[in-house]
């Protein structure tokens, strides 16, 4: 489930600034702690795997993962 979230938010924050939408920086750090509690959770509960792309973004917010 983390990659889904992870994706989607980068597919976000690529496409607004080029449809000419500022993306605020609060709703990056928002998009981080998100994905870094979902990357905790399935930590928590022994994931098999963590996308490192997803982990990366996520520490990167709350620092947790």
């Amino acid at each position: 489930m983390q990659v889904k979230e992870y994706k989607a938010e980068q597919w976000a924050h690529e496409r607004m600034p080029n449809a000419g939408i500022a993306v605020p920086r609060s709703m990056t750090e928002r998009a981080r702690n998100y994905d870094a509690r979902k990357i905790g959770g399935g930590a928590r509960r022994t994931a098999k795997h963590i996308d490192t792309n997803a982990r990366r973004f996520a520490q990167t917010g709350m620092g947790k993962c």
